[in-house]
C-alpha cells in the first residue's frame, strides 16, 4: 500500500508579512482548498469550492 501525502498550504499558496508588528502567514483558501479536494477526492471537479474571503488580510500585509 502507498501512503500519499500532502502539505497545506503549499508552495506558493500564502503570503508572508506583517499585521499589527507580529509574522504572520496568511493562506489563500481558493488554492488551498482545490488542491486538498484533489487530493481527497481524486477525479472529482473541484472548480465549485466554496471558500471564505481573507482579502482582508491581504490587505493589511507589510502595512504594519
Amino acid at each position: 500500500m502507498k501512503i500519499e501525502s500532502l502539505r497545506l498550504p503549499a508552495n506558493g499558496d500564502y503570503a508572508t508579512g506583517k499585521i499589527n508588528k507580529q509574522w504572520v502567514m496568511v493562506p489563500r483558501p481558493k488554492e488551498t482548498s482545490v488542491k486538498f479536494h484533489q487530493f481527497a477526492y481524486p477525479g472529482m471537479d473541484a472548480s465549485q469550492v466554496a471558500v471564505p474571503d481573507n482579502s482582508s488580510a491581504f490587505k493589511r500585509l507589510g502595512n504594519n
